[in-house]
């Protein structure tokens, strides 16, 4: 492992257990027992940092996304699936969907990327649905403007969930992941064919 991922590492963990208005670079420096020098070698800002850490984020949803679009005969199991590995994506860079839009707004790179992601996104999850009203899983009776709204949901429950969560339940673990699964399969009841509601 390298300088530049041993320091992304211990950031994402100080993030996610502080906060990142209160974690500065002098703190990740000194979690691994390096000069702040040595740090601002590998990262000049610590917006740096968290531009980095964002990337790599996108760039774990990125392969998911991949390996559900070339999976020729795409099953619902995947999407739920697909759904249990956001949710590991999303544990593992919390302080993103806990202070997103703190972090959009303070990081103009990030929301100027963001934007371009999600009608990204959006696109790739009509496409996935589309071939799920083919296959009989999804409904073929509601009218187009409904799949659209659908993806706009998934969205926000994905993006907020985390935050909602900390706010009330404050569930941890293996009843995070549960809570989380139940949230989004009961979004997608309602858009099954009959015949896969059991």
């Amino acid at each position: 492992m390298t300088t530049q991922e041993k320091i992304l590492d211990t950031a994402i963990k100080l993030y996610n257990t502080h906060g990142i208005s209160k974690i500065t670079s002098r703190h990740i420096a000194a979690e691994m027992d390096i000069s702040p020098g040595n740090l601002h070698y590998h990262f000049k800002h610590t917006e740096d940092i968290i531009k980095a850490l964002y990337d790599r984020l996108v760039g774990e949803y990125n392969t998911f996304f991949r390996e559900l679009e070339l999976t020729e005969d795409v099953s619902f199991a995947d999407l739920t699936n697909f759904a249990q590995a956001s949710f590991k994506i999303t544990t593992r860079y919390r302080i993103f969907f806990r202070s997103g839009v703190d972090i959009v707004m303070q990081i103009p790179a990030i929301r100027d990327n963001l934007h371009e992601i999600v009608t990204k996104r959006k696109t790739q999850l009509g496409f996935i649905f589309e071939r799920l009203v083919h296959k009989g899983i999804f409904r073929n009776d509601l009218p187009p403007h409904i799949w659209p709204i659908l993806v706009e949901q998934l969205f926000i429950i994905g993006d907020f969930w985390w935050a909602h969560n900390e706010i009330t339940e404050r569930l941890k673990g293996a009843k995070a992941s549960a809570k989380y699964m139940e949230l989004i399969e009961g979004l997608f009841t309602p858009y099954l064919a009959v015949k896969n509601k059991n």
